[in-house]
């Protein structure tokens, strides 16, 4: 599958949302799939707007984060999630926008 994971798999927010990521998709595109309302910006890691910290699980960068990324966040697992596919299901801190609707904790459309 071109170098991209073939596992779908569950994220967790620091807020009790859950979510699925289909195989081969970054977070930043699952989390858009189900409407959560996440920062972002350029979707090619460059800007680093979708930054969120892993908590828990594995993931994979597609790009070197150290561009983009201090040090002390590379050292903290912090990932841009427009560049980052889960390995396992993850635990993610990450900040949702305010001002709509947001997906309801625990109610991935996908399941």
């Amino acid at each position: 599958m071109s170098g991209r994971d073939a596992m779908d798999h569950g994220v967790r927010l620091h807020d009790g949302r859950v979510f699925t990521v289909k195989a081969g998709e970054t977070l930043l595109e699952a989390a858009l799939r189900c409407g959560l309302r996440v920062p972002h910006n350029c979707r090619v890691g460059a800007c680093a707007t979708c930054r969120c910290k892993v908590v828990s699980g594995r993931a994979r960068s597609l790009v070197d984060r150290a561009y983009a990324l201090p040090q002390e966040e590379l050292g903290n697992a912090v990932f841009l999630a427009c560049q980052t596919l889960p390995l396992s299901d993850l635990v993610v801190d990450w900040t949702l926008q305010p001002g709509e609707p947001q997906l309801p904790p625990g109610d991935d459309p996908e399941s």
